[in-house]
């Protein structure tokens, strides 16, 4: 089933209430949506396009579709309604996500930032 929300100031419960993150976009930077999404630990699905090839691993995090393949999309579904990988997935999702964690980029800018002062 798919719903349309609308606007929402609550994504951290839709996301911890979904089974599998879709996000079957066209053109991305690096994508909020998703990256809330791995920090709830959801599996994703998404098309195979920059931003998104540069948080999900392919098989280990979710899987990559080709853009508006939607066969593609309806194969890596039915693949993550197995219930043990869609829990591998997010868990690995969960731990990748850290390293984009507000404080570690931060102290990495700094880092940058006081190396370039020398």
């Amino acid at each position: 089933n798919v719903f349309l929300l609308g606007y929402r100031t609550d994504i951290n419960k839709l996301c911890n209430s979904a089974d599998i993150f879709a996000l079957p976009s066209i053109h991305e930077g690096l994508s909020v949506a998703l990256m809330e999404a791995m920090g709830c630990g959801d599996p994703v699905i998404c098309s195979k396009i920059r931003g998104n090839i540069d948080l999900i691993d392919e098989g280990k995090g979710g899987y990559l579709c080709l853009t508006n393949d939607s066969h593609d999309f309806a194969t890596c579904i039915k693949k993550l309604c197995v219930e043990r990988e869609r829990v591998l997935f997010g868990k690995y999702n969960m731990n990748k996500i850290a390293d984009y964690d507000i404080k570690r980029i931060k102290m990495e800018l700094m880092n940058i930032l006081e190396k370039g002062e020398n």
